[in-house]
């Protein structure tokens, strides 16, 4: 019996050693074959930097070496491709003029659009986000219909490269994709698409009075973003008309765009509008008032901070005070705290911060 037990856990001894052992040689394994498959991108690299470069500055021996030999063979490869065209566009973004020139071309010249294309019709979200952008940085505008379709794609990711990508090849006509999305646009994306429009102009002022009617809230902030970003006063009406909005970020842009396109009667409309509004849009309001030294609007501000109940909206008016350089009376309530100690408070905490 012992002896049976003793030769049961010798048995299962040695098994556990055998794992082990394969358990270590199959780590073994994999880190060679890492280490390797690294060791092999790194001449690549090499390689494709130096061919880079060579076509940069032009040198006409360069098609002679033995490297550039070994470069032209190793372009069947697809995984070499890929890592070329990837250094193509990181190169793309470092450089302009005849330099981005010359990397065009060599992207053309070994028909590397292949390899991005292959990568949209993927159905991995990663590898078609990564497509859109290589055919984008690499300005390929045949690619536009399929681009086109990507622009609704289930992938937040996709879709958000999909519409830069159409900015970019379309300008302003870009953008038709507000008219069809029901989907909030973040205020990132938003960012981008503007950066993207820095030196578009803008073909059809029509188009955002029709966005502005979306019931997508963000798309209603974008356009109020492009109203100020194109100075588009023929549409002030319809930003006033957006005050009324159901959400409360939609007002608060649309109270920055009115004052953005601010004319005579602006400031007057906001007066007239601000007991109806939510407290985020009137501090909102309060905030904007300092862009304008009119004698009407330090008297509203003076009255918002004496009578008004909410006394974040009283901090508000007290700021903009100040900024019109009110101090005096904002001091007036520091000088005699007896008058009214949360008014007091609230003038000498305005003082410190403006000081």
């Amino acid at each position: 019996m012992i002896e049976g037990n003793v030769h049961y856990y010798v048995i299962t001894f040695f098994t556990i050693l055998v794992l082990v052992a394969i358990l270590i040689a199959l780590v073994v394994a994999k880190s060679i074959k890492e280490h390797r498959r690294k060791k092999k991108e790194a001449r690549w690299l090499l390689m494709i930097d130096q061919k880079i470069s060579s076509v940069i500055i032009q040198d006409p021996e360069e098609s002679e070496t033995q490297d550039s030999i070994v470069f032209e063979a190793l372009l069947s490869n697809r995984k070499f491709r890929e890592l070329f065209l990837w250094r193509l566009v990181q190169a793309e973004k470092k450089f302009a003029g005849s330099a981005q020139t010359q990397i065009l071309e060599l992207f053309q010249r070994y028909e590397l659009k292949n390899e991005a294309l292959r990568k949209i019709l993927s159905s991995k979200d990663y590898a078609i986000t990564q497509g859109v952008q290589e055919l984008r940085s690499m300005n390929v505008q045949s690619a536009l219909p399929q681009i086109q379709k990507l622009a609704t794609h289930r992938s937040t990711l996709v879709r958000q490269e999909a519409q830069l990508a159409l900015v970019h090849f379309k300008g302003f006509e870009g953008l038709n994709f507000l008219s069809e999305i029901n989907w909030n646009i973040s205020k990132w994306h938003q960012l981008r698409l503007s950066l993207a429009l820095n030196e578009v102009k803008m073909s059809d002022p029509s188009k955002i009075e029709l966005w502005l009617k979306s019931t997508q809230p963000s798309v209603v902030i974008f356009s109020l973003e492009l109203m100020r970003k194109y100075q588009t006063l023929s549409l002030y009406d319809k930003a006033l008309a957006v005050l009324m909005h159901s959400d409360i970020e939609v007002q608060i842009q649309a109270v920055r765009t009115l004052v953005y396109l601010e004319n005579d009667s602006t400031f007057t409309e906001l007066i007239n509008t601000f007991p109806s509004l939510p407290e985020p849009v009137q501090k909102t309001i309060l905030a904007e008032m300092a862009v304008t030294n009119e004698p009407e609007i330090k008297d509203f501000l003076k009255f918002q901070f004496t009578h008004n109940p909410s006394s974040a909206l009283q901090l508000e008016a007290a700021k903009s005070l100040e900024r019109l350089g009110e101090r005096p009376f904002l001091e007036n309530y520091v000088l005699n705290p007896s008058q009214d100690s949360l008014h007091s408070k609230l003038a000498k905490h305005t003082l410190d911060l403006a000081s």
